[in-house]
């Protein structure tokens, strides 16, 4: 607050006093005066702005919590079935496309897409021939619902590269691992393929 006082040497033989000298310290002050209601007002206004967000916080769309637990990224499924693969891609702020697939000869084979789609609050997923509906979700969590089977089931994200599936007894029915981005995945395992080697997993995200 240093700069708001204003010193003055009031001898003739310094400064002769002149009425044009006050000019600017009336502008500071009149810039003051009307500044201050603002300025009395901000803390209100900012907890009107918090309020608000708060009050948005609380329609969060579920697609945002489940693109963040996905990743929009390619994921390796381990089961006691042959391994095969999950595509996660949300182009659309209400849909979120999966993409199941299998590797044969280096190439992707055999692609199965579902969708993942919000409609009126409420989130289903069409997937390979069943009617799933979002029950709940976390920050690391979310549950679907087959109500035409009475089955449920969970996914866990239990690290960065690691996604837990489980049934209705909480017992796991899959492993998903995230890999390489899918087209340094793909390029990769089509050299595998013909030059037997195994890149496509060396750099699988630990």
């Amino acid at each position: 607050m240093a700069g708001m006082f204003f010193y003055f040497n009031q001898s003739p033989a310094i400064m002769p006093f002149k009425a044009s000298r006050l000019l600017p310290l009336f502008v500071v002050i009149i810039v003051c005066l009307c500044c201050f209601p603002a300025c009395k007002n901000s803390p209100k206004a900012d907890a009107e702005k918090h309020a608000a967000v708060s009050k948005n916080s609380t329609n969060i769309n579920p697609l945002d919590s489940l693109e963040i637990m996905f990743d929009n990224d390619n994921w390796m499924s381990i089961d006691k079935r042959d391994t095969s693969y999950y595509y996660f891609s949300r182009t659309e702020p209400n849909s979120l496309k999966i993409y199941h697939y299998f590797l044969l000869y280096g190439d992707s084979v055999n692609t199965v897409p579902s969708l993942m789609k919000l409609n009126n609050g409420v989130l289903n997923w069409e997937t390979e021939g069943k009617q799933l509906k979002l029950d709940s979700i976390g920050k690391n969590t979310c549950k679907w619902i087959d109500s035409s089977r009475q089955e449920a089931i969970t996914f866990t994200k239990t690290s960065v590269k690691e996604i837990e599936v489980t049934n209705n007894n909480n017992r796991q029915v899959m492993k998903l691992r995230k890999t390489l981005t899918l087209s340094s995945f793909l390029t990769r395992s089509h050299y595998d393929y013909e030059h037997h080697t195994r890149l496509a997993f060396e750099d699988t995200v630990r």
